[in-house]
């Protein structure tokens, strides 16, 4: 009777120590960079365990409760110190962290429910969110904190804020010591004259939303997403949004975006201010005289998209890509794909010709304002009479994998690419290239002869409509007797690759 007695009190005492230890260990959640944890409920006094595990290199943390009134939040070392860094009581922030684990308690000052917290560390390639890349899906009721971090490299212009659906979300720009720096009612948000550096966006709810999402995209000189004439890979989900930023410079006509490789989206370019601009149909967009400035191309998925291209380029006197009788660089496209260029037409200019060395697809000229003024093959060439002063657009579409290059020649009675008696600059070739080179003919001249030094291809002279006048083997050369006045092309087609000149006499 004693024996038992001892044994069921020595039972009896490991079950208590048992359930003490048990009591004591609670289970302690980690939270991942930006995600929301929601449905956070408790009884007075008690405590909800949470942590984060901080990397080198950060230069802050920032925690955010919401959703109830009746918490506090505790933030404690990997020692269980309690820090003082949460003085709101909702929000906690610590400047330049250690590398370690902390660990946030959710403390209930009452009974409460329906909490939400998340955590958000921002420094050295750690940032949620990424120029014109859009968040996971957001999801919340009136007053539910969403928190992001953001790193902003030196920028020349604006930072926008949009949301898949606007007027959900109110936005706050928070620095690293938690301080709002700048605030938006709703999206879209424009923050002006932002400097660089590290960041929180806090976008909180002003109604019940569901599976939003939410983009940043800033750009300048140094950092848009898109460059000029450089098409960029879009892919997709249906529904998805997506925006891109170009920057313009000073002193441009105008302006063109395009996107090709699939009809499955759609989008517009809006301004700094997150207005929407310029002449745009469903796969272009254009604006002349634009200002000088950050501009943005906001759009959305219809269905799943794999690699298209959008494509933004710009130009005038001094920032077109093409210049005259210089070949483009060696432009890569995929089936179905537009390549655009720019060039800049001056005043009394004769005749324009431009020529592609690719056969299966079209090569379009088309005006500032999107308008196609000429449309050709592109290894046949297109040619444009008297053109008006200003900014042009080439547009290149093929209908297979091709690597290629353009090459546009102009000129009138101010002279062309070539000057009497004087040789060509050195021009490099391709096998099956054509380099084009024009010249101006006085009135009342006797003869023009031109020559090659290459030996494998031809060398034709052209008039100004385009029509072949004359054509011969190079290093033999082209004569043409008492030549009309104006305007005339020497397109040079080449059977291998070689670097030569061309010199014309009259």
């Amino acid at each position: 009777m004693l024996f038992f007695s001892i044994r069921s009190f020595r039972s009896t005492f490991v079950l208590i120590l048992l359930l003490s230890f048990v009591a004591g260990c609670k289970k302690t959640t980690p939270l991942d960079n930006g995600e929301l944890q929601t449905d956070i409920s408790g009884k007075a006094g008690s405590k909800t365990a949470y942590s984060v595990k901080i990397a080198e290199n950060v230069s802050a943390l920032l925690v955010q409760a919401s959703g109830s009134e009746d918490v506090y939040l505790e933030m404690l070392d990997s020692d269980d110190n309690v820090m003082s860094v949460c003085a709101s009581g909702l929000q906690c922030v610590l400047n330049s962290p250690s590398a370690d684990t902390y660990k946030i308690n959710i403390v209930g000052s009452s009974e409460y429910n329906g909490g939400n917290l998340v955590a958000s560390w921002v420094g050295d390639s750690v940032s949620v969110l990424n120029n014109g890349i859009a968040s996971k899906k957001l999801s919340g009721i009136e007053g539910t904190m969403h928190v992001k971090s953001i790193g902003l490299p030196i920028i020349n212009g604006d930072v926008t804020f949009t949301t898949s659906i606007d007027g959900f979300v109110s936005i706050d720009v928070l620095d690293v010591f938690g301080l709002v720096v700048h605030s938006c009612d709703s999206t879209p948000c424009v923050a002006e004259n932002v400097d660089s550096g590290d960041y929180f966006v806090r976008a909180t709810g002003l109604q019940e939303f569901v599976d939003i999402t939410l983009t940043v995209s800033w750009g300048g000189i140094e950092s848009s997403t898109l460059e000029n004439g450089e098409p960029l890979n879009l892919s997709g989900i249906k529904d998805q949004e997506f925006i891109e930023s170009f920057y313009i410079p000073e002193n441009i006509d105008g302006f063109m975006v395009n996107t090709s490789g699939s009809s499955d989206l759609s989008f517009s370019v809006v301004d700094a201010d997150g207005i929407s601009i310029g002449n745009c149909d469903s796969s272009n967009c254009f604006l002349t005289q634009p200002d000088s400035g950050l501009y943005y191309v906001h759009g959305f998925f219809n269905s799943s998209v794999v690699n298209a291209k959008l494509t933004a380029i710009w130009g005038g006197v001094v920032a077109s890509s093409l210049n005259n009788g210089e070949l483009s660089e060696l432009l890569t496209a995929v089936e179905d794909q537009a390549i655009l260029q720019s060039l800049y037409i001056p005043e009394n200019t004769a005749s324009l010709y431009v020529q592609g060395n690719y056969s299966n697809g079209i090569l379009e000229i088309l005006d500032e304002s999107g308008n196609v003024v000429e449309g050709c093959g592109g290894n046949y060439g297109c040619y444009l009479l008297a053109p008006a002063k200003g900014l042009y657009y080439l547009r290149a579409y093929v209908s297979e994998v091709s690597s290629f290059q353009l090459t546009a020649a102009w000129g009138g009675e101010a002279g062309g690419t070539l000057q009497n008696g004087q040789l060509s600059e050195l021009l490099t070739a391709v096998e099956d290239q054509a380099i084009l080179q024009s010249l101006y003919i006085p009135e009342n001249t006797a003869s023009l002869y031109v020559q090659g030094n290459y030996s494998n291809g031809i060398l034709e002279i052209l008039d100004e409509s385009g029509n072949v006048v004359e054509g011969c083997s190079p290093d033999a050369g082209c004569s043409l007797l008492t030549p009309t006045k104006g305007l005339y092309y020497i397109r040079a087609y080449v059977d291998e690759d070689v670097d030569f000149t061309v010199i014309a006499t009259w």
